[in-house]
């Protein structure tokens, strides 16, 4: 997700207090479960599990008490210049939109979009949402986690960037991708491509854990898995945000369309 929403995460960095800072949450008390702790429809990997963070977009609007806008060229919820409102809920899901305009931001031909992130970050564990990407043309949608604003210090997930889920719908396809080592020199990636429609929704997940770094999942089948540094005896345990945006677009399309998120913990 270094491009475009990399503009995004620098602002956000500067903005808020290490992840280390915030502090952890209680857990979300929810119910009903299913036999391993998971809520209904929920794919998660073997193990018991306890639900810590739980979105269901059920209202008419974002629970900013969950949520904040990353600032992004200084625009907010709408845009007058477009009549374009960036972040709506309704049926039990928020639509987030991306656009196309180079009036907002000065020597820039594209607006980086919207981005939703959680006000608290979250440790290891299971990560997981269920959503449809917008298949509008010039479309860039994305679900990433985000932790550790260190750059070429500790292991994985120092400046760790997690890229559950990038759609391009001008090029029609998906990948999922990760970045450690921070954003200097030090910043190294790797990724795969993924087959996903952007008209379904589909699951996506990752799997944090302390000793064997990071595992994603679509639709329940795991696929890229990186692990550098996490072990035993220096276990990852940096804490991370969730968030989804998108860029690009005139508006016009249905959003990146989420319709649950959560954080599992093992239990």
């Amino acid at each position: 997700m270094r491009i475009p929403f990399i503009i995004a995460v620098v602002m956000t960095l500067a903005s808020l207090p290490t992840w280390a800072q915030v502090s952890a949450p209680l857990p979300v008390m929810v119910t009903p479960t299913t036999a391993n702790g998971c809520l209904p429809d929920s794919i998660c990997p073997s193990g018991n599990w306890a639900i810590d963070f739980d979105d269901e977009f059920n209202g008419s609007s974002v629970d900013w008490s969950k949520w904040y806008q990353a600032p992004v060229c200084g625009i907010s919820m709408g845009d007058s210049n477009n009549n374009v409102t960036l972040i709506t809920v309704s049926g039990g899901t928020v639509h987030i939109h991306g656009y196309w305009n180079n009036s907002t931001c000065s020597n820039r031909t594209q607006v980086p979009g919207q981005a939703l992130d959680t006000i608290q970050s979250y440790g290891p564990g299971y990560f997981e949402a269920r959503m449809q990407e917008d298949p509008q043309g010039g479309t860039h949608g994305a679900f990433w986690t985000l932790g550790g604003n260190g750059n070429c210090v500790g292991q994985m997930p120092a400046g760790f960037e997690g890229d559950i889920d990038e759609f391009y719908s001008g090029a029609g396809s998906g990948s999922t991708n990760v970045h450690w080592g921070g954003y200097s020199g030090c910043h190294q990636s790797t990724g795969v491509s993924i087959s996903e429609t952007p008209n379904v929704f589909h699951i996506y997940g990752m799997l944090y854990d302390a000793v064997n770094g990071v595992t994603f999942y679509l639709d329940g089948s795991p696929g890229l898995h990186v692990n550098q540094g996490c072990s035993a005896s220096t276990p990852c345990a940096v804490p991370l945000g969730i968030e989804f945006g998108e860029s690009g677009g005139d508006g016009t399309g249905p959003g990146l369309q989420v319709d649950w998120v959560r954080h599992y913990v093992a239990h």
